[in-house]
């Protein structure tokens, strides 16, 4: 069972639907969504739309321009599902760049894939305003976030087209970002939220590299001696564990496949992803899993350096 669900992993996320909330929007925010579905209002342009937009968060809010030019307030970042459900975000824009521009059919139906995996799995539940990871799944740190349009602090970033919001570079000082979190606060911060505690983690810390000789999971669990090795030197995998260790930065080990499990070097400390006991007993129960309850479907065990 175990390795099916495993194989079927991208199935088992499509599965997921998104919770609406009932968030009630102000009347001009609503006739600026129905004129840019089509359904009233046929003679606004879609650069209306997003104007409107802007204008009604800046009235309810009174962010920037009611607080005597506030700038910080405008680049502070939103919390992800409100960017999507009120600043007329579409999820996909811009999350989606590490994958690059997918011209083929069989590009297309793998963007689809990631919409229904990390839009509905994570970017349109999150209901907090931590920057994560811009390049998924990789090396580089750098992390972002969706801002007021009215910010002009980006940072490299840029606008949001038809949106009343920006995408911008984080930064420590400014922003709250997943990456300067310890694994335990990841860890409560996907239960208050209700999310997933592994997709939590690799949208905090990036990947420590997937070449061929780039030290893996597996190669770390044979260093432990937890494992035993699939293949390559023993002695190369405990001096590759080493020089993660010796940064005293959070690595994510991926593994072979990218899925569940996988584990976490931070200095000494070295931890494992996998799914809880409960997730194998929703077998036939995935949608549930992944609509609310989706917080316990896996955890994080410390093998080592934890006190």
């Amino acid at each position: 069972l175990k390795v099916k669900v495993l194989r079927d992993w991208s199935i088992i996320r499509q599965l997921h639907r998104k919770q609406v909330s009932p968030t009630m929007a102000p009347s001009l925010l609503r006739l600026a969504f129905a004129a840019a579905s089509g359904a009233t209002l046929a003679s606004c342009s879609v650069q209306e739309d997003a104007a409107a937009l802007l204008q009604t968060h800046t009235a309810v809010a009174g962010e920037a321009s009611m607080d005597g030019g506030d700038k910080s307030k405008a680049c502070r970042c939103l919390k992800w599902k409100e960017a999507y459900a009120d600043y007329g975000v579409k999820c996909g824009r811009h999350e989606f760049r590490w994958v690059g521009k997918a011209k083929d059919r069989e590009g297309e139906n793998h963007n689809a894939g990631l919409k229904a995996e990390m839009c509905q799995h994570f970017f349109e539940q999150f209901g907090e305003n931590y920057c994560v990871q811009r390049f998924f799944n990789k090396r580089a740190k750098t992390q972002w976030c969706y801002v007021s349009a009215e910010c002009e602090e980006l940072n490299g970033g840029a606008p949001v087209e038809n949106s009343a919001a920006s995408w911008k570079i984080c930064n420590s000082t400014n922003d709250r970002l997943l990456y300067n979190q310890s694994p335990e606060r990841l860890y409560q911060i996907s239960q208050f939220t209700h999310m997933d505690p592994a997709y939590m983690l690799k949208m905090a810390y990036p990947v420590w590299g997937h070449s061929e000789k780039m030290l893996r999971w597996p190669g770390v669990q044979a260093a432990l001696g937890i494992a035993k090795p699939r293949n390559g030197n023993l002695t190369e995998k405990v001096y590759g564990l080493k020089v993660v260790q010796a940064t005293n930065e959070p690595w994510i080990l991926d593994s072979l496949d990218t899925r569940v499990p996988y584990g976490l070097v931070y200095g000494d400390k070295i931890m494992e992803v996998k799914y809880t006991d409960w997730f194998w007993t929703q077998s036939d129960n995935f949608a549930e899993v992944y609509n609310d309850k989706q917080h316990w479907a896996t955890n994080y065990t410390c093998l080592a350096g934890c006190k």
